[in-house]
């Protein structure tokens, strides 16, 4: 992830963006978001167009890194 990087704080990312902050392949995000019935990384609708903020990727993938607390359980 570009954390170092503020250039995406604040900003709705659409699909391409959104894999380039998390350094994924395209496809990768897709794959995960669109053939999954979870619905994470929570994207943020307009219209038919999917967006992610980058708070929201970054909780993605908070949460699915082996090893974090999960409240979940």
């Amino acid at each position: 992830m570009n954390t170092e990087n503020n250039q995406y704080t604040g900003r709705l990312l659409d699909i391409k963006k959104a894999s380039e902050y998390l350094g994924l392949p395209t496809y990768t995000l897709r794959r995960v978001f669109y053939s999954s019935q979870q619905r994470e990384p929570v994207p943020t609708r307009i219209g038919h167009r999917v967006y992610f903020t980058p708070e929201a990727l970054d909780q993605f993938v908070t949460e699915h890194t082996e090893g974090a607390t999960d409240d979940r359980r």
